[in-house]
């Protein structure tokens, strides 16, 4: 058994996106977009020779009717299944299905990261139970085989050295078949611990990288706040910049304006000199004459 396919119905874009980060672990993800679950899964074909997960991820279906559809496809009772729901209806759901087997509960939001690293340990998981389930089966195969052989000893039924040749002959390969399965039983459980290891170190690394992402996005906000101060010192010193320069233009035009005002002020003080010069010589001609007239009198 070594196909393994992911149910994945949804109602929502979300579950849509997660979907698709499935398939890109390389996951077999059947993807079932519908608002209603009524006659859905009865048209699907579910191969009993696989492994088969489904996640049930429904923001405007009642978990009711999810449970009942459930329930009531009995091809779908051995199989993990992953309910998501929003936070509220968790409790409801676990006081509904306390003696429900192979159903996990999670909560919306989803954790995307998270979410991937538990569907990859789930179907770790799932391929380690069916292969304990072979091994049990082979097992119990060969309890008749192995009863008949001990008796055949017990009762000591050899003719010849050579039946007693290959009575050990296979009792030594029935050893080692067992041999061979509890090596495999046990690399499997080496191989399930060093995934479950990974996965831990996977998870440390996710939140380490979204602490890390927090410092980024911090530093970007610290950084736009040293860019807006330095914008508003800068603006500051453009303002205070053109305030200067509008004095100094008001400082030059107060002079130029003093300039022309003393450049006209000394142009009426000339004219008025000047007239003043004109009456002067016009009193001194009016006082001769005035001298003159009355000496022409007195002679």
């Amino acid at each position: 058994m070594e196909s393994v396919y992911i149910w994945y119905l949804t109602d929502n874009d979300t579950g849509l996106e997660i979907s698709n980060r499935i398939k890109n672990i390389g996951l077999n993800v059947k993807l079932i977009n519908t608002k209603t679950l009524k006659g859905v899964l009865e048209k699907e074909i579910i191969a009993e020779s696989c492994i088969n997960i489904l996640i049930f991820d429904f923001e405007n279906l009642d978990f009711s009717e999810i449970l009942s559809i459930i329930r009531n496809d009995q091809r779908l009772q051995n199989y993990q299944k992953f309910i998501i729901l929003n936070k509220t209806k968790i409790k409801e759901a676990l006081n509904t299905t306390v003696s429900y087997m192979h159903m996990e509960f999670l909560s919306r939001p989803l954790n995307k990261r998270e979410f991937i690293l538990l569907l990859e340990k789930s179907v770790i998981v799932e391929r380690y139970r069916e292969v304990m389930k072979y091994i049990s089966k082979e097992a119990e195969a060969r309890i008749g085989t192995y009863e008949n052989l001990m008796d055949i000893n017990r009762r000591e039924l050899f003719v010849t050295d050579e039946e007693k040749e290959d009575f050990k002959n296979i009792l030594n390969y029935e050893k080692n078949l067992l041999k061979k399965q509890n090596d495999l039983n046990s690399a499997i459980k080496e191989y399930t611990l060093l995934r479950q290891k990974e996965i831990f170190h996977n998870k440390n690394r996710i939140k380490a990288e979204e602490l890390l992402g927090e410092l980024r996005r911090q530093e970007l906000l610290d950084a736009n706040m040293v860019i807006k101060a330095q914008e508003n010192v800068i603006d500051f010193s453009s303002n205070k910049l053109i305030e200067a320069n509008q004095i100094i233009n008001a400082k030059d035009t107060v002079e130029e304006m003093g300039r022309q005002e003393a450049v006209k002020l000394h142009k009426e003080i000339n004219k008025l000199l000047n007239q003043n010069e004109k009456q002067t010589a016009e009193i001194t001609d009016l006082r001769k004459k005035l001298a003159a007239s009355k000496a022409d009198k007195s002679n």
